[in-house]
């Protein structure tokens, strides 16, 4: 039988078909060379680089400084278009770093105080049978701030920021990427609960 190719619809498509007329949010890694978009993305990058130098995330080292064999994890951009193709269309990237390149990934211990999924249910059902409301709340940037600063030295260097060739960057905060960034953020999220708010930890699951 003759051979047939199955053509796949676009992503633009596929957005379209669930979304019908609502502005589209477009999630990529990569640019092509030559793109229309390229620049509005590439402002997009350095405006997200420098606002995280702003909060204190990085500091600008010499490579002399980070020793001979240097801990260096990728960067990673999340490139999206909100709003595309009307007049409120904008362009932003978010950062994260590679962390699988991470040489020290395997050798740290985690804190992390995961709710269990029995405590969930608990929970729910409490709610249920006492008539209380369940609330929740999306902490935005949550990992840049968690109370402490990283302790270990990491660096990176991304492309959109112009550094001298003997430069790197210094990762000071917990940053998305990182194995142990969500450690910082459980601890300081769980001392707020504990020294601020009063409450009790359970001691089965230390996040009840």
């Amino acid at each position: 039988r003759p051979a047939t190719i199955a053509r796949h619809p676009t992503y633009d498509e596929q957005i379209s078909d669930v979304r019908g007329p609502d502005p589209v949010i477009l999630h990529t890694e990569t640019i092509n060379p030559g793109d229309p978009r390229e620049n509005k993305f590439n402002e997009a990058k350095r405006n997200e680089i420098l606002g995280l130098i702003e909060k204190g995330t990085f500091r600008i080292v010499l490579k002399e400084e980070a020793g001979p064999r240097p801990n260096i994890v990728p960067s990673r951009y999340v490139l999206t278009i909100k709003h595309s193709g009307d007049e409120n269309e904008v362009y932003k990237a978010q950062l994260g770093r590679g962390g699988h390149r991470d040489r020290k990934k395997s050798s740290i211990v985690h804190n992390t105080y995961n709710l269990k999924a029995s405590s969930v249910r608990l929970v729910f059902a409490l709610a249920t049978i006492l008539g209380f409301d369940i609330w929740s709340l999306d902490v935005k940037q949550a990992y840049l701030q968690s109370a402490s600063q990283l302790k270990r030295q990491v660096y990176t260097s991304p492309e959109s920021i112009e550094l001298g060739q003997d430069e790197l960057l210094q990762v000071l905060r917990p940053l998305y990427g990182l194995t142990d960034s969500v450690d910082y953020w459980c601890e300081t999220n769980s001392r707020f609960h504990v020294d601020k708010l009063r409450m009790l930890q359970s001691t089965g699951d230390f996040s009840l």
